[in-house]
């Protein structure tokens, strides 16, 4: 007798984001990457569309399971990204030891226009210890942009 494996849910069966958030965010806690990729493999298949919600998950997923290629990616091909989304990709580059791209990350944030709280500059310090010599410049030149101090 043979057994298939079948699958624990249908993308048909469950429409909305927030089902679909919570179960990758589920994945994420347990470390089951590939339980996760094969739920974003699904999603694609069944033609869902993106969402700010799913996509932070999956970016949070890729990220916590250390698969920055993933993590970048799927960044980089967000439509939308909020405060969130930032936080995540900067948090995962500054403890993957992508220090300088972290902070790169962060510039590339405020040139967007979105604006930190407290909480997130912690990535963003942490990333810059790590990278003290070359991010005190990129540092000037965030704050620069941060603050729109124009050069004299």
């Amino acid at each position: 007798m043979k057994i298939q494996k079948q699958p624990i849910f249908n993308c048909q069966t469950f429409k909305d984001s927030d089902t679909f958030g919570l179960i990758i965010q589920i994945y994420a806690k347990s470390n089951k990457l590939n339980r996760g990729k094969e739920l974003h493999g699904r999603l694609i298949r069944a033609g869902y569309k993106p969402s700010k919600y799913v996509d932070n998950h999956l970016l949070s997923l890729y990220a916590k399971c250390g698969q920055l290629g993933y993590a970048q990616k799927l960044f980089d091909r967000m439509r939308q990204r909020n405060l969130v989304s930032w936080t995540a990709m900067i948090t995962a580059l500054a403890q993957s030891s992508r220090s300088l791209e972290a902070i790169k990350t962060f510039c590339r944030m405020r040139v967007s226009g979105q604006r930190p709280l407290l909480m997130n500059l912690g990535s963003w310090i942490f990333a810059l210890k790590l990278e003290f010599f070359y991010g005190s410049f990129v540092l000037m030149d965030c704050l620069l942009l941060t603050y729109d101090v124009k050069e004299s």
